[in-house]
């Protein structure tokens, strides 16, 4: 969480949404939008992973809403 991620989350998002499953797009969604809180930088990928993080739930992953 201190210096420069060297784009790892943008290549793990490409790898997740080429399997298109929630378990594996999930995480790296929280990652994109703490990412954009943290470093304060806009993501234009934070309103869809808002609206996965938000929905997930509801798609059978209850885990995912967390504590």
């Amino acid at each position: 969480r201190s210096g420069d991620d060297a784009g790892i989350i943008d290549d793990a998002w490409r790898l997740a949404c080429r399997f298109g499953e929630l378990v594996r797009v999930l995480p790296v969604a929280s990652a994109i939008v703490e990412r954009a809180w943290l470093t304060g930088v806009p993501d234009s990928r934070v309103a869809e992973c808002h609206s996965l993080l938000r929905d997930a739930p509801r798609n059978g992953l209850e885990w995912a809403r967390g504590e």
